[in-house]
């Protein structure tokens, strides 16, 4: 006879909510956390799980993603860090050092590479092992990071076709800076789809700080202005070149961007570093599974392959959650 509907809503309402019901990886070692209570630590490597998020090993979770997937968004991502913790700093210093020209051809290689790095970091997330299908994708974030940030390659573009076609651009120094401007705000775009990235690891704190970088954008430019002032002071008793006053206030407004950019790409290569390493934990397993029990040897959990000898043989799996027995 099936449980009817009211029966099943007072079963989940008495389950204890500080109790991890359903396949959880810790975000640190990828221990099964199944069992576990929130506020205690995970058993393998002591991650608090307070920090960790709920979320089923085979629907979002970051690491049972594809493997050239999660190849693609962490070299995209790494490439977006440089452009952004380096490019617009060496723009400004090669400006002022090899003139206008250089500048511009190698402030336009940057923003490709910009572009190109957002454009494969907001791909299509490919289904891993286990995943019927991928999760949901936001689609119209995806469409308006890529579309928007266009902006940098084509205000680059601007840039060089004003210094080599004097005349043919009408009023160049307002597109410059409208075209600027789109890209610059409109990153708010490319944070929210790093968000969705950053809360598939589990990583919850920064998936929140992408999703207020709209706070950031604003606050980096009165950041940089303050460092302005500072530096007009300081020319007063001491003699420092514009050229360099302008970079430091380009990089101040970028830093906050490059310091989250670096945040996720960390994020990325720890989520290689954990499928490679799941991969060959599952192999392991399974190539130890298929040798079948030593009678002298530790003993295996049945159905993943997993050393249950430290587990009573009436208590469940601490790896895949089912019986020892």
């Amino acid at each position: 006879m099936p449980i009817s509907e009211r029966e099943l809503r007072r079963i989940n309402a008495s389950r204890d909510s500080s109790v991890i019901y359903d396949d959880t990886e810790c975000r640190k070692c990828s221990y099964n956390l199944k069992g576990l209570k929130r506020g205690t630590k995970c058993p393998e490597c002591g991650e608090p799980i307070t920090r960790i998020s709920d979320r089923s090993i085979a629907g979002a979770f970051l690491v049972t993603a594809s493997r050239w997937y999660l190849y693609q968004i962490a070299i995209a991502a790494c490439v977006m860090f440089a452009a952004a913790a380096v490019g617009p700093f060496s723009i400004s210093i090669l400006s002022s050092i090899a003139g206008e020209s250089p500048a511009s051809a190698y402030a336009l290689v940057v923003a490709v590479l910009w572009w190109l790095g957002v454009w494969f970091c907001t791909a299509r997330r490919h289904p891993g092992e286990g995943e019927r299908v991928p999760p949901r994708e936001d689609l119209a974030v995806v469409i308006l990071a890529r579309a928007t940030q266009i902006a940098w390659p084509l205000a680059a573009g601007v840039w060089i076709m004003a210094l080599q076609f004097r005349g043919a651009i009408p009023n160049p120094p307002a597109l410059l800076a409208l075209l600027v401007g789109v890209g610059y705000l409109c990153g708010v775009f490319v944070g929210l789809r790093l968000a969705r990235i950053a809360e598939a690891a589990a990583d919850d704190d920064l998936g929140r700080v992408l999703r207020h970088a709209w706070v950031l954008l604003l606050v980096a430019p009165l950041a940089a202005g303050l460092v302005a002032i500072l530096a007009t002071i300081l020319r007063i008793f001491v003699t420092i070149p514009v050229d360099l006053v302008i970079a430091l206030c380009i990089a101040t407004v970028f830093s906050t961007a490059a310091y989250l950019l670096w945040r996720v790409a960390s994020l990325l290569v720890w989520a290689v570093r954990i499928s490679r390493e799941r991969e060959a934990r599952d192999a392991r397993m399974i190539q130890r599974s298929l040798k079948g029990p030593d009678p002298g040897g530790p003993r295996l959990c049945p159905h993943c392959g997993e050393n249950v000898s430290a587990v009573l043989r009436t208590m469940r799996c601490p790896r895949c959650g089912k019986m020892t027995a």
